[in-house]
């Protein structure tokens, strides 16, 4: 697109927006001068959750539902909520593909708005509440803002057993996705299992005004991960490869494995829904892996970076990159990792240090130890239990971003076994 038309396609909307916001403030101050005097009967709170990215809307959702749940009748705030991206990150897309920037799975939103009050024109309420001076009580900032996004209290564990926690699908939303099921072949008793892999593809395509190279850090190849997902398809599993948008296709031949991200019977219902009920999930640290988190699946992390970001507040198997320095050729022990905890690729290359992916083997032995850990044939050495006591202690003291640790999030036990000396 030419780089003018995005220019004014981004300024159009800035115009067209404050001239709705110029509209709507002669109704909406009145609103916010009731709002203020009933707060000492009600306290109405105004919020947005972030949706331009499914895994901040999601986790930002699931959160913020457990939190409510758990507050119960302590809750004495009541929060009108609306859906939207940030202007800043809206506008650097400068897509003619408008509402991916905007809302970031349409079938996630419905099941957001059967739980929380969420109206469009709470937006509005929100910008005319902060031009009246003392409103800061009357407005909450977004869990991305206060915590990234992370369940640093613990909430969705806290509320893992209480249904009315988890968004809920519709008969028909089941009838429709079970019917998919049904049709490429499995039945009612078949397990299976979501792997989601990351690439370029997706921020290049709906974000290309920004330079995703530096995060390149993050990607993997999909071909590694044929020999592993073959061997749980060897097992009984089926396995769906995830994606709004990916590179390539995967080439793998084993007719469980089934590559739905280069699918045409896509939909954004089969999106949440698979990662909503699969076994467990692969995932290399990506937004749509955060449905299994907020569904409370287990999840094994996979080539992932950077190392103080891991999601330890789930049900987690870690299982990250490899790490070496480029002069001696020797690997990064945890202290390294997180000392050299870098969210660009050319900082990793700038201290002289090689970022390696996980080969197919090592992938397969890890995918595999996942398997035996969901269904209970997992055996853990003495060994293999103190070295874990050790990564956690050393973890808790040099990580900076966490807060709450699920009593089940471990590095993988077969990593550990290939470096002895990490934690040392």
């Amino acid at each position: 697109m030419n780089h003018k038309i995005i220019l004014f396609k981004k300024y159009s909307k800035i115009l067209f927006e404050l001239a709705k916001i110029i509209t709507a403030m002669p109704i909406c101050i009145p609103i916010i001068f009731v709002l203020r005097l009933i707060k000492p009967i009600i306290h109405i709170r105004l919020r947005m959750i972030h949706t331009g990215e499914l895994g901040h809307f999601v986790l930002d959702s699931g959160i913020l539902l457990s939190e409510f749940i758990l507050k119960g009748n302590k809750n004495k705030i009541k929060d009108w909520y609306w859906l939207g991206a940030s202007e800043k990150w809206l506008w650097s897309s400068g897509k003619e593909n408008y509402k991916y920037g905007e809302i970031s799975n349409y079938k996630f939103k419905e099941l957001v708005e059967r739980v929380f009050y969420v109206r469009w024109w709470v937006k509005y309420l929100y910008v005319a509440n902060n031009i009246i001076p003392g409103g800061n009580q009357h407005t909450g900032k977004t869990l991305r803002e206060i915590q990234s996004s992370r369940d640093i209290n613990g909430a969705l564990y806290k509320t893992k057993e209480l249904k009315e926690a988890y968004f809920k699908f519709t008969e028909e939303e089941h009838a429709e996705a079970k019917k998919y099921l049904k049709d490429i072949g499995l039945n009612e008793r078949d397990k299976f299992v979501c792997l989601v892999v990351r690439d370029d593809a997706y921020k290049e395509k709906f974000l290309p005004a920004k330079k995703w190279s530096y995060h390149s850090y993050r990607d993997s190849d999909i071909d590694t991960y044929s020999l592993a997902v073959t061997a749980l398809a060897e097992r009984g599993y089926w396995v769906f490869r995830m994606g709004k948008l990916v590179s390539k296709p995967f080439n793998c031949k084993n007719p469980k494995v089934i590559d739905y991200a280069w699918s045409n019977e896509k939909s954004e219902l089969l999106d949440i829904w698979l990662s909503a009920h699969c076994e467990f999930c692969i995932d290399t640290g990506t937004g749509p892996g955060a449905v299994s988190y907020v569904f409370r699946k287990p999840i094994l992390i996979i080539n992932n970076l950077p190392s103080s970001c891991w999601d330890t507040f789930s049900h987690t198997i870690i299982c990250p990159k490899n790490l070496r320095w480029k002069k001696n050729k020797k690997h990064l022990s945890l202290k390294e990792y997180l000392e050299h905890d870098y969210y660009h690729s050319e900082k990793y290359e700038k201290n002289g240090i090689e970022i390696i992916n996980l080969e197919a083997t090592e992938i397969k032995e890890a995918v595999l130890e996942m398997e035996k850990r969901t269904t209970g044939r997992w055996e853990e050495k003495p060994e293999d239990k103190k070295m874990q006591e050790k990564v956690w202690k050393l973890y808790k003291n040099l990580s900076k971003y966490q807060g709450f640790i699920h009593p089940e999030t471990k590095i993988s036990t077969v990593f550990l076994r290939s470096k002895p000396n990490w934690v040392d």
